[in-house]
């Protein structure tokens, strides 16, 4: 019996037919893109990829480094580009997610890796950084960075998350569709802004007081 896999059905967002025997198991068909969902998907993944880390850290590790902005673009390009598009790339060779992944090492090394990467992704470094940074950038001055508006706008963004996060088939509709022209937009404006209306050149004395590690240590640590 065969099944088909859409780019907003039961199986996320993997753009395959999936061939479905009697026995149960699955075969991968290759399955022939719209061109509006290649722009959709295309989309989301510049969505899901370029957030606080590819923004707002940037300019700020390139005005710490001054004349060694090569040296910092390097250290940046290792950690924020290179090591996301290799993990992206593995996982389409193997076809699966972190267990397809993890098959070559064992189920039990399989397990931990999962673990730590989901922790580190999760509740420990990356997800609350995303709600304070934002916080920070476009609340805070505002209405000052105090903990009451803090909590007020934490429990608004992360209550979005979980609705978002609650129907991961519709990731396409909602990240591809919506926030991703959303985001392009805002970067458009934020770039046009800074043209017309160019921020103090107060760069030097800023580079005195706050470059106090290396570039590659400072871009790295994004």
């Amino acid at each position: 019996m065969a099944a088909v896999s859409s780019l907003r059905g039961e199986r996320g967002i993997f753009p395959f037919f999936y061939n479905t025997t009697s026995t149960g198991s699955n075969e991968f068909m290759t399955h022939q893109l719209k061109s509006r969902d290649i722009i959709a998907l295309g989309f989301m993944a510049f969505a899901l990829f370029v957030g606080a880390g590819n923004i707002i850290f940037p300019p700020m590790v390139g005005l710490q480094a001054g004349e060694h902005v090569w040296t910092a673009a390097i250290g940046f390009l290792i950690t924020a580009v290179g090591l996301p598009v290799l993990t992206v790339v593995a996982l389409a060779k193997v076809g699966g997610g972190v267990e397809s992944l993890s098959t070559p090492i064992g189920k039990v090394a399989g397990i931990l890796l999962a673990v730590v990467c989901y922790l580190a992704v999760g509740p420990l470094f990356a997800t609350p950084r995303t709600a304070t940074v934002s916080f920070e950038v476009g609340i805070a001055p505002l209405t000052g960075d105090g903990p009451l508006p803090l909590l007020i706008y934490s429990v608004i963004y992360f209550a979005l998350v979980i609705l978002v996060s609650l129907y991961p088939g519709k990731l396409l509709d909602t990240v591809g569709n919506f926030l991703a022209p959303l985001k392009i937009i805002a970067l458009i404006v934020l770039a046009v802004a800074a043209i017309i209306w160019p921020a103090a050149r107060s760069a030097t004395r800023w580079k005195r007081i706050v470059r106090r590690h290396s570039p590659m240590a400072s871009s790295t640590a994004t």
